[in-house]
């Protein structure tokens, strides 16, 4: 087992502190969001993890979960190397230090600085928080859980495994979450999803309210979600360096 690069202490958010878990796979629209996420990341605990056939060269911040899975980013593929995460370095440095693990995916731009200030309201335990989807469950985009929380979902899985459930994994997780008496905690997320570019002033009034921005058009993604999420770095690097957002 490879030790990750602990350079950086968990990202603290008042009493409460935290890393970021990215569950991706290798395409060149992936690779070309994640280049933005790994710079928005550089100086805080983060990993990507991939599900592959085998192990390969790689960055020192990435994972891979070797497996045959033939849908690397659908059921069952995504909750399981995010179990096999939390099994195999939930407890050791740097996140177990960190009491909040964020675990995110490649179309969700995470906006650090009001990420922050939300997770220094959650509690410490029992949380479970992101996005929630008709009032049934927090969405994959995003979920924030408390090592309590992650750690009791990856038992309650493991019991589970079996199954190989095709349900996607938010679903599978928020079952579980109401099995345990965990309840959601809804953050305010903003969806890109029309086929359309935002002026940078739009942008830029979206990074002052939301944590979490949702980026996902299916017409072209290529050619419309990667314009915005250059927007987004671009707008974002600037509001903190005016001060219009906490650094």
């Amino acid at each position: 087992m490879s030790d990750l690069p602990a350079r950086f202490p968990p990202r603290q958010a008042g009493k409460n502190s935290y890393g970021i878990v990215t569950l991706t796979h290798r395409s060149p629209l992936y690779d070309a969001m994640d280049a933005v996420k790994r710079r928005q990341y550089a100086r805080l605990p983060h990993v990507f993890v991939y599900n592959e056939p085998r192990d390969r060269p790689k960055d020192d911040t990435d994972l891979i979960y070797v497996s045959s899975g033939v849908h690397p980013i659908g059921a069952p593929m995504m909750l399981e190397k995010f179990v096999w995460f939390i099994d195999r370095y939930l407890d050791r440095e740097p996140w177990v230090r960190c009491t909040h693990i964020v675990r995110g995916n490649t179309s969700t731009f995470l906006n650090l600085p009001l990420l922050a200030r939300a997770i220094a309201e959650l509690p410490q335990r029992k949380c479970y928080a992101g996005n929630v989807d008709w009032a049934q469950f927090v969405s994959g985009r995003c979920i924030i859980f408390s090592r309590d929380a992650a750690r009791r979902l990856a038992d309650w899985y493991r019991l589970r495994a079996w199954l190989k459930s095709t349900v996607a994994d938010d679903l599978v997780i928020g079952k579980a979450m109401r099995r345990m008496g965990i309840r959601m905690r809804n953050m305010p997320t903003v969806f890109l999803d029309r086929d359309v570019i935002p002026p940078d002033g739009a942008i830029a009034e979206m990074l002052r309210r939301a944590p979490l921005i949702r980026v996902r058009n299916d017409k072209d993604r290529m050619g419309i979600d990667l314009p915005i999420w250059a927007a987004l770095e671009r707008v974002s690097n600037r509001l903190q360096s005016e001060g219009a957002l906490p650094p």
